[in-house]
């Protein structure tokens, strides 16, 4: 849900600035029917039942499911997620300055709070909260 809410404000945010009617869509990597069809009726339903605070003015409700073993671009998302989650949960280990030369290297494209600057918690959510 988080990432309809964070992809329909980044795309206002885009059409205000860029002034252009920009659209998005939620490709996401096939699971299997069974649980393609999960994910696609839990989010059907959180939209249906305003659990997800969007305008869907700017986002295609519907999320499309892709194998990633075809789609170059789906394998690169995987690899960009599995980078941030090395560089947020492996500080202290012997390959931390690579994963932080690698983070750097990306950090401009993630969407950042206009007021303070910084993507956590506006372009990027971690989960769990640190504390």
């Amino acid at each position: 849900k988080l990432l309809y809410e964070r992809l329909d404000q980044f795309l206002i945010k885009q059409n205000m600035n860029d002034q252009q009617n920009d659209l998005g869509l939620i490709i996401m990597d096939t699971e299997n029917p069974i649980e393609d069809s999960r994910i696609r009726n839990f989010l059907l339903k959180s939209i249906a039942n305003k659990e997800i605070s969007t305008t869907y003015e700017t986002i295609f409700p519907e999320p499309l499911f892709v194998n990633s073993k075809m789609h170059p671009m789906i394998q690169l998302t995987d690899f960009i997620a599995w980078l941030v989650r090395r560089f947020y949960s492996n500080h202290n280990s012997k390959h931390e300055n690579f994963y932080k030369s690698l983070f750097s290297a990306i950090t401009e494209k993630f969407d950042t709070n206009p007021y303070t600057g910084k993507i956590e918690n506006y372009g990027l959510k971690i989960f769990p909260e640190k504390e």
